[in-house]
């Protein structure tokens, strides 16, 4: 189930980038204390500071390729600018675009991570 999710949003990811801009960062996130519950990561320099406004506008898109089913995994988007430590770390470690890399019980930046998906992941 977790891989058509991934896949919709690969197709999201690439259509929201096309429009607005690159993102640093489109992860999907679960941590070790949120059982089934995934989250997910955004970092962008096209992110304005109305996060409301970027929100309902990201929530929109997702919501066009991801089935009510879908969307009952997620717990939350979190969007952080793209000068964060957590994001400049993954930035460091990992490069992809529009495609899924996977990691399993991982430690970032202080933050225990059961599973993380990279969809993008961009200096």
């Amino acid at each position: 189930m977790i891989e058509d999710i991934i896949e919709k949003l690969i197709r999201t990811e690439k259509r929201i980038s096309e429009e607005k801009g690159d993102f640093n960062l489109f992860g999907l996130f679960k941590r070790t204390d949120l059982e089934g519950a995934w989250d997910i990561i955004i970092s962008a320099s096209w992110l304005s500071e109305n996060k409301r406004e970027d929100l309902t506008y990201i929530i929109g898109e997702i919501k066009k390729d991801l089935l009510v089913e879908d969307l009952r995994l997620l717990a939350r988007i979190v969007l952080i600018k793209p000068e964060d430590n957590l994001i400049k770390k993954l930035n460091m470690a990992i490069e992809i675009q529009h495609g899924k890399t996977e990691m399993i019980n991982t430690e970032i930046n202080g933050i225990k991570l059961a599973h993380v998906y990279l969809i993008t992941s961009k200096r």
